[in-house]
């Protein structure tokens, strides 16, 4: 895979730029991507995907596929998810978490946990929570404690209120709740 030729700061730059000001500018994200540049590729598809230009969205995240991005396979994976193409968003997720990308694990837990799966959902869970994903901890400590495993469900909680924010505690508690179990 191509390294990105831009940082993190000019991608936001692109997420947060109108259309009209990135033509006015010149801007060479749409050259860039062309031309390989996996992040541009990946921030145009999120432009484009915010702005609800689903066929945009799609050319560009489907560059990022191509080249190996576990972010586009994720981004891509979500639009597929979204048209209900369940098995092909699985598959792109699959990719990318196997990758590393922690968010991509969090819906792999999701979906398996939607087809039975407890067993696929924990692993992929675990795997969220030990990348160090807040929303990931905050799963795996639920699964455990509905798994009867209350003292290390209270261990992932209490890394998500030290990775997390203010809300953090509010998110466990809601998440807790939305299950029907209690907190140790």
């Amino acid at each position: 895979m191509r390294r990105s030729m831009i940082d993190a700061s000019e991608a936001k730059r692109l997420r947060t730029t109108s259309r009209a000001a990135m033509l006015a500018e010149r801007a060479p994200w749409p050259a860039r991507a062309a031309a390989g540049d996996v992040a541009a590729a990946v921030s145009l598809g999120e432009y484009y995907y915010r702005r609800n230009q689903r066929a945009e969205a799609e050319q560009w995240f489907g560059q990022a596929v191509a080249s190996g991005s576990p972010e586009g396979c994720h981004d891509l994976g979500v639009m597929r998810q979204e048209d209900g193409r369940a098995a092909e968003a699985e598959e792109l997720f699959k990719r990318a978490a196997e990758a590393g990308y922690a968010k991509s694990m969090n819906n792999l837990a999701g979906s398996a946990l939607q087809r039975g799966d407890r067993d696929a959902g924990l692993k992929w869970a675990e795997k969220a929570a030990e990348a160090g994903n807040l929303t990931g901890m905050i799963n795996y400590g639920v699964l455990l404690l509905g798994a009867g495993r209350g003292e290390d469900a209270r261990k992932w909680f209490d890394a998500a209120i030290r990775a997390g924010d203010l809300g953090t505690r509010q998110r466990i508690a809601d998440q807790v709740k939305m299950s029907g179990l209690t907190l140790p």
